[in-house]
């Protein structure tokens, strides 16, 4: 199923826009076969003979500190078991077990307070480690599982022709009008410009 969260930093995946600068397959001694392959129109990671496979973008680290999760999507259907890790620089990396589901995709949202250890704000890279069998790897990123808090894109622009606004970017608004009025409230009233539409903020 294509991914839908909103604030994310995607090593791999075809929904999002992945980072620069990753290598997929290093060269770290492994046995496992690395390949590409495109399942219902969709690209996904092969890893044949899983011993331990990494993924590397220490010329592009990342700070994943502002975000809380990790997803995963995987299939298999012989692996029983396999380490996904988080590595910063140092190295320092901790590893989160998988026990594999085989025959049907399956995705794993990690919270990332479970790499204790590793500094979120410096990942370097990812690892599969202490696995088997084959496994398909797609939708790799992190992501904020926390509701927004502010809106980083404006509402989209009114059309309306015969209006009197009060409160618009796209109109000219109605003169006199106070928008902060001492009424006794203890609402904090400013504005702010969110891509470049001026908004109140109560």
């Amino acid at each position: 199923t294509a991914p839908t969260a909103s604030n994310t930093i995607s090593v791999y995946s075809d929904a999002y826009t992945d980072i620069t600068g990753v290598d997929y397959n290093p060269g770290w001694g492994q046995a496992t076969v690395y390949s590409t392959e495109s399942i219902a129109n969709n690209n996904v990671i092969k890893l044949a003979g899983l011993n331990y496979q990494g993924i590397d973008f220490s010329g592009n680290a990342q700070d994943v500190s502002g975000l809380d999760t990790l997803h995963i999507d995987y299939w298999t259907a012989d692996s029983t078991a396999f380490n996904f890790y988080l590595v910063s620089t140092g190295p320092a990396e901790t590893a989160y077990a998988v026990t594999p589901t085989t025959g049907s995709w399956q995705s794993l949202d990690i919270p990332l307070s479970s790499f204790s250890g590793v500094d979120l704000a410096d990942v370097i890279q990812m690892k599969l480690g202490e696995g088997n069998g084959t496994v398909y790897l797609d939708n790799l990123y992190f992501y904020s599982s926390a509701p927004a808090t502010a809106p980083t894109t404006a509402p989209t622009a009114p059309t309306a022709s015969n209006t009197i606004s009060v409160y618009s970017d796209a109109y000219t608004d109605i003169t006199g009008v106070d928008y902060n009025p001492g009424w006794g409230q203890a609402t904090v009233y400013s504005t702010e410009s969110i891509a470049n539409n001026n908004v109140i903020k109560l």
